[in-house]
């Protein structure tokens, strides 16, 4: 009976008779028990004068249909010919309204369903199930597509959509989204806004491309932030900007961008593989073998992955056997595993330099003090300012030139007695004390 509440309460015509207006509803078969249709109803003959003779292309469907109700259930008790021929005329249109999935007072099952759907769609938008969510505002629109009484429920929807199509970079959908709302509502601002937005960001991105390719890297990172702040789903533009960091050394931002697109992509098995090697270049082995395990979850014969995934796994063991003897000063065995870890990967940076200060400390704290310095001048060849490796050569005092007679011998021993004088100026600072 809500249906009959709205016409009775919503309208500004007084309604004659409820038990009228139960038949009307009846006839269109709504969900709901109806009232027993007036006796006074019969089936002589009459006719309706101009409302069912309007011809119908100069009246939409929806437009006719409340007419030809409104009269129905606003006539008096005694015209009930005029009632039973409205009525046919209500039922002779309805099946067309409803096949389209319109409902004139809110009542019908296809807006209904909008409405649930654009609720659902909101709530998956506030959990991060963007698919789910792009999905019930798709049904949301689609379920109300012409009925302008549904307008409002439809502009939400085409709204919530036409934002998460902008936010993916799906600028066409999200441009043909807001046209629509502003085709039948021209001051919606917020529609309005959104393709003011949208007109010059493609050309932009365009241009952005451009740059990238012609190894401007720093010209498309600012075209790139730009579309990121407008398209923050867009997994395209975040992998070119990563190039760009990473063709500018910055290895960290490029993680920050790659990051994200694991999820912007289903299985998305070339960034797993991409976060384990930028891991990988900045010596974090232990990040790199958990980002090459997720590629792996996806696809456990990847044949990128698999290979690497071996490799880290024995280095990021071997990295942490080392640390573990150097922290119980098993200095020799210490010295052994740091050898190890060079052999199995002997060019890159950050492990080499990793492995070769485990051995100058290991072998400072074992009293190997000519072999130590020589491991400690190599640490700090590739790290001048390491603190760790001064303090472990300032341990050797056998280079005071004192101790040498020949003249070669002694002006190099000066040398390195007046470095390990330096480095005991930085004795007191707390890495070294902690070393």
């Amino acid at each position: 009976m809500e249906c009959i509440r709205k016409i009775t309460t919503e309208t500004t015509y007084p309604i004659v008779s409820s038990d009228l207006a139960v038949a009307v509803w009846d006839r269109w078969k709504l969900d709901w028990v109806p009232e027993p249709v007036p006796s006074s109803v019969s089936s002589s003959s009459s006719s309706l004068g101009s409302i069912r003779d309007t011809p119908s292309p100069k009246f939409p469907i929806t437009t006719r249909l409340t007419t030809l109700t409104m009269r129905a259930i606003y006539l008096k008790p005694s015209s009930s010919l005029e009632v039973v021929l409205s009525l046919v005329e209500v039922e002779k249109f309805s099946d067309e309204l409803f096949s389209t999935g319109g409902d004139i007072f809110g009542c019908h099952g296809g807006s209904g369903d909008a409405a649930v759907h654009l609720d659902l769609g909101r709530e998956m938008l506030s959990k991060g199930n963007l698919l789910e969510a792009l999905s019930h505002f798709d049904i949301a629109v689609d379920k109300d597509p012409s009925n302008y009484l549904t307008y409002f429920r439809r502009a939400t929807a085409l709204t919530q959509r036409g934002s998460v199509y902008l936010k993916q970079g799906h600028l066409d959908k999200a441009s043909r989204d807001f046209e629509e709302i502003v085709h039948y509502d021209p001051n919606n601002a917020e529609a309005v806004g959104y393709l003011h937005q949208i007109a010059p960001l493609g050309e932009e991105i365009q241009h952005a491309k451009i740059l990238y390719n012609n190894h401007d890297f720093q010209g498309a990172i600012i075209l790139l932030s730009k579309a990121i702040d407008l398209c923050p789903w867009d997994p395209e533009l975040r992998e070119i900007r990563a190039e760009c960091y990473i063709a500018q050394g910055d290895l960290f931002k490029a993680v920050g961008d790659i990051r994200p697109t694991t999820k912007l992509r289903n299985d998305n098995t070339p960034a797993f593989f991409k976060l384990a090697n930028l891991y990988y270049e900045m010596g974090d082995a232990d990040e790199s073998l958990s980002q090459i395990r997720e590629c792996l979850k996806l696809d456990p014969d990847h044949k990128e992955c698999f290979p690497f995934y071996k490799k880290v796994k024995k280095l990021a063991k071997q990295l942490k056997e080392a640390q573990d003897l150097s922290n119980a000063e098993s200095w020799d065995d210490c010295v052994a595993k740091a050898k190890a870890i060079m052999k199995t990967e002997p060019k890159g940076f950050p492990f080499v330099q990793r492995a070769k200060s485990h051995i100058c400390h290991c072998l400072a704290k074992a009293g190997h003090g000519s072999d130590a310095i020589k491991a400690c001048n190599e640490v700090l060849e590739m790290e001048p300012e390491n603190l760790h490796a001064m303090c472990d050569r300032a341990e050797a005092p056998q280079w005071h030139p004192d101790k040498f007679q020949e003249e070669d011998e002694k002006k190099h021993a000066e040398k390195v007695f007046m470095d390990i004088a330096a480095a005991k100026e930085v004795l007191s600072d707390p890495v070294c004390i902690l070393n």
